[in-house]
C-alpha cells in the first residue's frame, strides 16, 4: 500500500474567482464567507423546505411597498418584537417563526404600536394574502382576529406568483429577502462583521445582480442567513411543515420544480 499526500479540501478561491469570492474559504465545492467559517459546525438548512417560507413574510413587504420601504417595515417589526423580550433574552427576528414568540398582552402591545408609529396598516396590506390562507401564521396577531379582506382566488394568486420567483435562492427577489432578514440580525444586534468581509458593504446588495460588488455582498448574505438558520435558529417550528401541508389543501401541488439547499 503506497503513502501518499493528504489532500486538504480546504482551498482558496483560483484566480477567476478573485473578483467575488476572494474573501471565501473553498471547502470541496462551496465558498464560505469569513463570518461563517469562523463559527464552523454549522448544519445546512434546505432553502425551499425551511427558509423559503420562514422568510416569505420579508418578500411580501418588498413586493406590496418596494425594498426600501419593505426593510422598513421589517425593521419596525422586529423592533417592537425585541422590545417585548427580557433585557438578556436575545430572538432572530427574520424567521416568521420567531413571532411566536409574541403572545398574549404583548400581542396587543406591539399592534398598538405599529399603529401609532404609522406602519400597521402598510404590514396587513403586504401580509393579507398570508394570513388569510394560513389562519396559523404567526403574524395573524396583526389582524386583531379579523380575517383579511379579499378575495381566496386573489390571496392565492397573489402568493402563487411571489413564491415562483423565489424557489430559485439567487434571485433578486429572493436575496433582497435574505438582506432583510440579515438587516434585522444587524439592527438587533445579533450580528457584527470585520470591516475586512464583503458584509461590510452591506448596502451595495441593493443593486443586485447590476454590479460585482452587490453580487459579492449577495453571495455573503445567502451564506450567511444560511449560518444563521444552522445556529441561531433551532429548526423545530411547525411552521414550515404547516406551510407546506396547507399549501396543498388550498391548491394543487405542481410537479417539476428543482429544489435547491
Amino acid at each position: 500500500m503506497k503513502a501518499g499526500r493528504s489532500r486538504d479540501k480546504t482551498k482558496k478561491p483560483n484566480n477567476k474567482q478573485q473578483g467575488i469570492l476572494s474573501d471565501h474559504t473553498r471547502i470541496g465545492k462551496r465558498f464560505i464567507p469569513p463570518f461563517i467559517h469562523k463559527l464552523g459546525g454549522i448544519q445546512e438548512v434546505k432553502w425551499v423546505d425551511i427558509q423559503l417560507p420562514e422568510l416569505l413574510w420579508l418578500a411580501l413587504l418588498n413586493h406590496r411597498h418596494g425594498p426600501k420601504h419593505g426593510a422598513d417595515l421589517a425593521i419596525a417589526i422586529a423592533r417592537v418584537a425585541s422590545d417585548t423580550l427580557a433585557p438578556d433574552k436575545k430572538i432572530w427576528f427574520g424567521p416568521i417563526s420567531a413571532y411566536y414568540n409574541i403572545k398574549g398582552d404583548f400581542q396587543q402591545k406591539a399592534v398598538m404600536t405599529l399603529s401609532r408609529q404609522g406602519h400597521l396598516d402598510h404590514l396587513q396590506l403586504a401580509l393579507g394574502a398570508l394570513v388569510a390562507l394560513y389562519p396559523e401564521c404567526p403574524l395573524a396577531f396583526l389582524f386583531g382576529g379579523e380575517v383579511p379582506p379579499g378575495e381566496r382566488s386573489e390571496h392565492l394568486s397573489e402568493l402563487k406568483i411571489i413564491i415562483a420567483d423565489l424557489f430559485d435562492k439567487t434571485t433578486r427577489a429572493s436575496v433582497l429577502m435574505q438582506a432583510n432578514a440579515l438587516y434585522i440580525a444587524f439592527i438587533t444586534e445579533m450580528l457584527k462583521v470585520s470591516k475586512s468581509t464583503s458584509l461590510s458593504n452591506f448596502p451595495a446588495v441593493a443593486d443586485y445582480p447590476d454590479t460585482e460588488e452587490s453580487i459579492r455582498v449577495g453571495s455573503a448574505v445567502r451564506a450567511t442567513i444560511n449560518g444563521f438558520f444552522g445556529r441561531c435558529n433551532d429548526n423545530s417550528s411547525s411552521w414550515p411543515g404547516y406551510f407546506w401541508n396547507r399549501g396543498i389543501e388550498i391548491d394543487e401541488c405542481v410537479i417539476g420544480l428543482e429544489r435547491k439547499i
